[in-house]
């Protein structure tokens, strides 16, 4: 059996220059490779042709028969999403906090977004995070423009809900289509 033959341990020629590190791992190093007489050394460079091998890649027919309960049809993306919007409402916060950070630009996320949304969870724009009223704790502050008190914050690092004092500018939450101008974030 052949060795593999690393390009800057190759044998130089007499005659030729030192190589530069770029010239050895480069396509200088590749082509020491390739001339190498070892034919081990040449299959790794070179690939090695898989119908010499009894594979026949023109045959239609699979090679194996799989059993049909492996055999799983994935609904259609619009039909995915309705089956999923069933089964929201049964699933965690953070299960849905996950189908919203895990799947980006997909109709899942904006499911999960809107579940959140009826759950009175909110997404602050400025600091990248859901939120929602601790509903143990009033106010200290409440404005046409912000309120500040203790808020219940998903911090994603951690995958935790923590309590946070804070002051939360209205303009700074996400709006939901259809939302009235002036609207109020929670009831």
């Amino acid at each position: 059996m052949g060795t593999i033959v690393d390009p800057s341990q190759a044998p130089a020629d007499a005659n030729a220059a030192p190589m530069s590190n770029s010239d050895k791992f480069g396509l200088f190093g590749l082509l020491n490779i390739i001339r190498n007489t070892d034919p081990d050394a040449n299959a790794l460079a070179l690939g090695t042709d898989l119908t010499t091998l009894g594979l026949n890649l023109n045959s239609a027919d699979p090679e194996y028969h799989l059993p049909a309960c492996y055999s799983v049809q994935l609904p259609p993306t619009a039909a995915g999403a309705k089956g999923i919007a069933a089964k929201l409402a049964s699933f965690s916060d953070e299960t849905l906090f996950y189908l919203f950070y895990a799947q980006p630009r997909d109709a899942a996320q904006e499911l999960a977004a809107q579940e959140l949304w009826s759950r009175h969870w909110r997404f602050n724009r400025a600091a990248q995070v859901w939120l929602t009223k601790d509903p143990s704790v009033d106010p200290v502050a409440k404005t046409a423009q912000y309120e500040r008190g203790t808020f219940v914050v998903f911090d994603v690092a951690t995958w935790q809900k923590t309590r946070k004092e804070l002051t939360l500018y209205y303009e700074q939450l996400e709006e939901r289509a259809g939302n009235p101008p002036g609207y109020r974030p929670w009831p």
